[in-house]
């Protein structure tokens, strides 16, 4: 995966900086964008502790700043966390990987988003917080990170993934 960081990082970054030119050109209610913050969808545990690292996470800061190079404000917080009981979901039905994960993800404390939260900053005009994730299978993980994040007070301006399964 190491080898790949780069190459990855090239496309989420271009993805990320299209999602929030897109949204802002769509709805030209949208407030300017001055912030983005990535936040990637983490890896269990375990899995992190058999990697010894956590890839995903290091694509997107590289992703960040490649952003930043090109003068775009953008940072990475690991605000969310598996809780424990999380499966695998390979081989899960789409039934299954959604009752695996519902209700699996909290916002981490102390975290940014969560201090933010605290202070009743969270969805200040002009932050935009993107869900960034590598596979969309059936969308179950997206969708339990997303409700976590969203019951902290956080508006998700979208999601970015790298692939579909």
């Amino acid at each position: 995966m190491r080898e790949l960081r780069p190459v990855l990082a090239h496309v989420l970054a271009v993805s990320v900086a299209a999602l929030v030119a897109g949204v802002v050109r769509d709805d030209p209610t949208t407030a300017p964008v001055g912030e983005i913050v990535l936040v990637p969808v983490p890896s269990r545990a375990s899995v992190r502790r058999a990697r010894g690292d956590d890839p995903w996470r290091g694509v997107c800061a590289e992703a960040a700043a490649r952003l930043r190079r090109r003068g775009i404000p953008v940072r990475v917080e690991g605000a969310l966390e598996m809780r424990r009981g999380v499966r695998d979901q390979a081989g899960l039905s789409r039934t299954e990987r959604y009752a695996n994960v519902r209700g699996r993800f909290r916002v981490r404390t102390p975290s940014s988003v969560w201090w933010r939260r605290k202070a009743g900053a969270l969805g200040d005009a002009g932050t935009a917080v993107v869900l960034c994730d590598d596979v969309l299978t059936t969308g179950a993980t997206l969708g339990a990170a997303v409700a976590a994040l969203a019951e902290a007070g956080c508006d998700v301006l979208g999601c970015v993934v790298l692939s579909t399964a």
